[in-house]
């Protein structure tokens, strides 16, 4: 429905049920080399074809992890799930979610930088100039 003109009849979505499953690569790639064109001539479907497959592959790659201290008991799947059952505010304090392997994200970018630390101090820095030309301002 976010796409009357791409999308008139309201069939062809990812999520409907087909003979073999499809990836959102291949179901995106496709649509932009659709017949007529209409899905990459669109100004706004672009964006949603990105961010969908990002969320998708944050979903799969990311893993959630619990903060503890050691001195407390272990928490376990079951805690967790009765204490947001009844409402316990803090608990979303203690989740936090790790995704090294999704790229543009802070962690992918932490894990670039140990490795690039790790080149120099196994290589050595003699001699050792770096220049970027880019405009990443932001990493």
């Amino acid at each position: 429905m976010a796409f009357p003109t791409l999308y008139p009849t309201g069939k062809a979505d990812l999520r409907a049920e087909r003979i073999r499953d499809i990836k959102p690569a291949e179901y995106f790639k496709h649509l932009l080399r659709y017949k007529d064109r209409r899905f990459g001539r669109h100004t706004r479907w672009h964006y949603f074809a990105l961010n969908s497959q990002m969320r998708w592959r944050a979903l799969q790659e990311g893993k959630i992890y619990v903060k503890q201290n050691l001195n407390d008991s272990k928490i376990t799947v079951n805690n967790i799930q009765e204490r947001i059952a009844t409402g316990d505010k803090h608990m979303a304090d203690q989740i936090m979610q790790y995704s090294k392997g999704i790229r543009g994200s802070r962690q992918f970018w932490m894990a670039r930088r140990y490795e690039l630390t790790d080149m120099i101090k196994q290589l050595g820095s003699d001699g050792l100039i770096f220049f970027t030309f880019s405009s990443a301002d932001l990493h």
